[in-house]
C-alpha cells in the first residue's frame, strides 16, 4: 500500500479519507466532508518516520525543512514543540495539541500514556533560556489541581539548545496533613 498524501493549506493538514492507514488514523483530530485533518506536529512525525507524503496546494512535494519552516511561519515554538513531540511519541506517548481555545504565553501540548487512556497530562514546553516569570510558572502549577481530578499531572519539559528534553513533574504541596 503507497503512503497517504497530506496538503498543507495555511495551519491545517488535509488527508483524503480514503488514503488513511492505520499509521495515521490515530492523528486525525478532525473531518471536513471528505477530507480529515491532523496537526502540524503529527504531520511532520509521520513523514519524518516516512509514513506520510505531504504536498503543498501547489502540488509542490514537501521535505522535513520546508515544513518545519511552513509550520514555524505561524508557531513562533513550534520546533520546540516538535522536539518535545517527537521524544514523547517516540517512547509510546499519544500526544495531541490542545485547541486553539487554551491561550498561554507558553506552549502546551497534552500527552496520554495510550490512545484508549483517559488520563491526559498537561505538558508545558520551554525553551532552556527562555525568561518565565515566577508567578507565571506558579499559575501553571496552580492549575495541575485542576488535572488531578482527572488522574493527569502538570509535565514542565525543558528544551535544551542541542535538542535534548528534560521532564520535571510539578507539583504544589498545600500544607502538612494529620
Amino acid at each position: 500500500m503507497s503512503k497517504p498524501t497530506a496538503i498543507l493549506n495555511g495551519k491545517n493538514v488535509y488527508i483524503n479519507k480514503n488514503d488513511v492507514n492505520a499509521k495515521v488514523l490515530k492523528w486525525i483530530v478532525d473531518k471536513v466532508n471528505e477530507k480529515l485533518i491532523i496537526q502540524g506536529l503529527a504531520c511532520t512525525y509521520l513523514y519524518e518516520r516516512g509514513s506520510l507524503n505531504v504536498i503543498d496546494t501547489n502540488g509542490k512535494p514537501m521535505n522535513l525543512d520546508d515544513l518545519i519552516i511552513w509550520f514555524s511561519k505561524h508557531d513562533k515554538f513550534f520546533i520546540s514543540k516538535y522536539i518535545v513531540f517527537k521524544d514523547l511519541s517516540d517512547k509510546g506517548y499519544q500526544v495531541i495539541e490542545p485547541s486553539e481555545e487554551i491561550n498561554h504565553e507558553i506552549p502546551i501540548l497534552v500527552i496520554s500514556p495510550e490512545v484508549t487512556s483517559k488520563e491526559k497530562h498537561l505538558v508545558y514546553v520551554i525553551e532552556e533560556g527562555y525568561s518565565i516569570n515566577i508567578d507565571k510558572i506558579y499559575q501553571f502549577i496552580s492549575e495541575e489541581i485542576i488535572f488531578k481530578k482527572s488522574k493527569g499531572h502538570l509535565i514542565l519539559a525543558i528544551v535544551e539548545r542541542r535538542g535534548g528534553v528534560t521532564y520535571y513533574t510539578a507539583e504544589i504541596f498545600l500544607g502538612a496533613t494529620k
